[in-house]
């Protein structure tokens, strides 16, 4: 049952949720509030390309001897846009990633077995889930370290709508048809566990690059970690579902 009360909403039980259309899914990772990017739209293109003209004019009257190309102005108007270098959607890399809109979970509280109704307020990768402090963050939100504590103990629990099930499960099939070598059907469920850890990896990998360029054993910790990854998509690669006809 949803109760109300001050503003606060709970359900008494999971199954609740889902009598109101919901459709509950277990927190593991952080990862699992942000979506890769898909295809980017329209819209956005006109945006990219005006900015890039932009940056390509002010060039042009500053006098610099060599003017900035049209794919050096576009590259630079994606990256103060915000968006990942390539319109690649299999692409897992922070940049690729945003949080998904409209996203609502549950907190369960241990002392009154209450699963209390939050709505995900987009915080920024950086924040939730690197903690990196920044000019807008100073690392002290309670608000993150609690839903980080929460996530860690096990307590929280996506309520996806039936369009962001569609769009995961759209998601799954794209990242795992880019990258196995297999186009047929696979164990979305069982994928969508794996893909988070992969995806875990991939970004400690590419922060690894960055701030550990200095550190003792580099060179090797990173080839652990690339190791660690190409295992994890060998375990993708068992989850392929193979038809009687191939089979």
């Amino acid at each position: 049952m949803k109760h109300t009360e001050d503003d606060i909403v709970w359900y008494d039980t999971l199954k609740d949720t889902k009598d109101e259309g919901y459709f509950p899914v277990k927190v593991t990772s952080l990862l699992q509030f942000y979506a890769l990017r898909g295809k980017t739209p329209p819209l956005m293109k006109e945006k990219i390309t005006k900015y890039a003209q932009d940056i390509i004019n002010e060039s042009k009257r500053l006098g610099r001897d060599r003017p900035i190309s049209l794919a050096t102005a576009t590259l630079t108007a994606r990256e103060r846009l915000g968006l990942p270098e390539s319109d690649n959607s299999t692409n897992l890399s922070a940049s690729n990633l945003e949080p998904i809109r409209y996203l609502h979970y549950t907190v369960q509280s241990p002392t009154d077995n209450r699963f209390y109704f939050k709505m995900f307020r987009h915080y920024p990768l950086n924040d939730l889930y690197f903690n990196r402090r920044s000019l807008t963050y100073s690392g002290e939100d309670e608000a993150l370290s609690s839903l980080r504590r929460y996530v860690l103990d096990g307590h929280v629990t996506l309520l996806f709508s039936r369009d962001q099930v569609d769009n995961t499960n759209t998601m799954m099939a794209r990242v795992y048809h880019g990258n196995v070598s297999w186009q047929g059907e696979f164990k979305r469920n069982e994928f969508y566990k794996l893909f988070f850890k992969i995806l875990h990896l991939q970004l400690q990998h590419d922060d690894y690059l960055d701030y550990g360029k200095n550190l003792t054993g580099f060179k090797t910790t990173c080839n652990q970690m690339k190791e660690q990854i190409q295992e994890l998509w060998k375990e993708a690669y068992e989850l392929r579902i193979e038809s009687p006809a191939t089979a």
